[in-house]
């Protein structure tokens, strides 16, 4: 699961990992480790204390901690089949087979059974420090039905299986809770129901570095930006952003062309077409070997400023886009995994002498210039519209529910302070 942070109306950027040391929270098919949903009960009882608000991704569709693989590993096992690992391995062709058998996990009776009673578990789950159930609690911002979910390789998983899949799920979420938002958080590749310059190809071509369009060819991964966002039962579309990891022989200015027309294309088509907000959930740029000085400005920086300074222009225009959340933020004990891990200042002295990550100092001034910004109360229309009568901040849609849920806020505090 992951945890996201969120400022007011629009959202300071951060996104951070909650990973408690590699356990899962559940071990086995129909088991669930009460010490690890305590755990997580602490998270979110500390959040609330702090004013963080709580995004949970339910299921990844990659072989991180478990995944949908994990799932069609159980599937397998209880039917009786031999079951293939689910191990992304290091390999290209071990991380498509991997992802291949994660693609069985949307039309597999088993897998969604039991997907959707972990889901109704932590749904309804009273949290053991509060008292607060879930559902109830306004520190968490929403639920996203899964990070990233594509559909790969196999023939039956064709291009409506996510969006079908999505629709149910969201459905599901909203059965059990409807006092929070549902979030599609997707890469954001295109599908024949975009616009059709972004279309995907089935030419083999690979993508374009301009004009907003598919990084590379994405026939094969059953993605579809607008479709997969298009439920009612979805509040808010999200995309992702890697052009490091997308358009790896690409030259950095082009890299930085695409992010920004990547950006400005999902925009337009949750104004245009979808007519719901958009948060940009995921981006992030990897660290150059031997650039971690703060006295030289890195590829890094001018990425993250172009990004924040695109995403903050949005926002000033009254376009749909509701916040950006970096990928990712830790603690100095996290290992960098990945090459985009941004270590923040986390004591006053370390702030003071201005260590972290040289783009910890970006990252702040975004979030103040976008906590400004809500306090200037600028409206999000749709068509990128003030005058629009069908306002999209978040802000808005959450309000639907403030006066339910504001109010549980100071018990939780109360709750907090006799541990």
């Amino acid at each position: 699961m992951t945890s996201k942070l969120q400022a007011s109306q629009w959202y300071a950027p951060g996104r951070l990992q909650m990973v408690l040391s590699g356990v899962p929270y559940k071990p086995s098919p129909g088991v669930f480790d009460e010490n690890v949903f305590c755990a997580l009960d602490r998270v979110i009882a500390e959040a609330g204390a702090r004013g963080i608000r709580i995004l949970f991704n339910l299921i990844n569709f990659w072989s991180n901690y478990g995944g949908m693989g994990q799932y069609v590993a159980w599937s397998r096992e209880a039917q009786g089949l031999p079951t293939t690992t689910h191990s992304l391995g290091e390999k290209k062709e071990e991380q498509t087979s991997a992802a291949a058998i994660a693609s069985e996990f949307y039309q597999d009776p088993w897998c969604q059974s039991t997907f959707l009673n972990f889901l109704k578990t932590l749904i309804l789950r009273t949290n053991t420090l509060t008292g607060v159930v879930y559902r109830d609690d306004p520190t968490i911002l929403g639920f996203a039905p899964a990070n990233e979910p594509q559909c790969l390789c196999d023939p039956g998983c064709h291009g409506s299986t996510i969006a079908t899949w999505i629709h149910r799920t969201a459905a599901e979420i909203k059965k059990f809770d409807s006092n929070h938002l549902v979030f599609m958080d997707c890469e954001g590749f295109w599908g024949p129901g975009g616009q059709p310059s972004m279309t995907c190809t089935s030419s083999g071509a690979g993508g374009t570095t301009t004009g907003g369009g598919n990084p590379y060819d994405c026939t094969y991964n059953g993605c579809d930006f607008t479709a997969d966002c298009a439920s009612n039962y979805i509040d808010v579309a999200c995309c992702h952003l890697y052009p490091d990891l997308w358009l790896q022989d690409a030259s950095e200015q082009s890299r930085l062309e695409f992010a920004v027309g990547w950006l400005d294309a999902h925009v337009e088509a949750c104004a245009n077409i979808l007519r719901k907000p958009l948060i940009l959930s995921e981006f992030g740029k990897q660290r150059a070997v031997g650039t971690n000085s703060n006295s030289i400005t890195t590829a890094r920086e001018v990425y993250f400023q172009a990004i924040f300074n695109r995403c903050l222009n949005h926002m000033q225009q009254g376009r749909p886009l509701a916040g950006s959340m970096f990928w990712t933020a830790a603690a100095k004990s996290y290992p960098d995994y990945d090459g985009f891990t941004i270590y923040l200042p986390h004591k006053k002295q370390e702030i003071d002498q201005g260590e972290g990550d040289s783009v910890a100092e970006l990252i702040k001034d975004h979030a103040i210039a976008v906590q400004k910004l809500n306090e200037s109360q600028v409206d999000v229309g749709v068509g990128g519209s003030r005058e629009a009568g069908k306002k999209l901040t978040i802000a808005h849609m959450v309000s639907r529910t403030k006066e339910k849920l504001e109010s549980k806020l100071d018990e939780i505090r109360k709750k907090l302070s006799v541990y």
